[in-house]
């Protein structure tokens, strides 16, 4: 079953940092949140989106010179 405990999230955002956690963040569309997802689990929307890369890579990329 998916997590949708924010202080779950939150560990899941911190752990990425550190090292390979096995699970998934995904965005859920029709509820607004991003849940942790274990492997071969089955998500609740079809229309759910994988956020793990955007969560390890960053939503922005770098500030381009001169642009602050």
């Amino acid at each position: 079953m998916s997590n949708r405990d924010p202080k779950a999230v939150q560990t899941e955002l911190s752990d990425r940092s550190t090292h390979e956690t096995g699970r998934q963040l995904m965005f859920n569309p029709e509820t607004g949140e991003i849940v942790v997802v274990r492997p071969n689990e089955r998500v609740a929307s079809p229309d759910a989106v994988v956020a793990s890369s955007i969560a390890d890579e960053g939503f922005f990329g770098p500030v381009p010179r001169g642009a602050r």
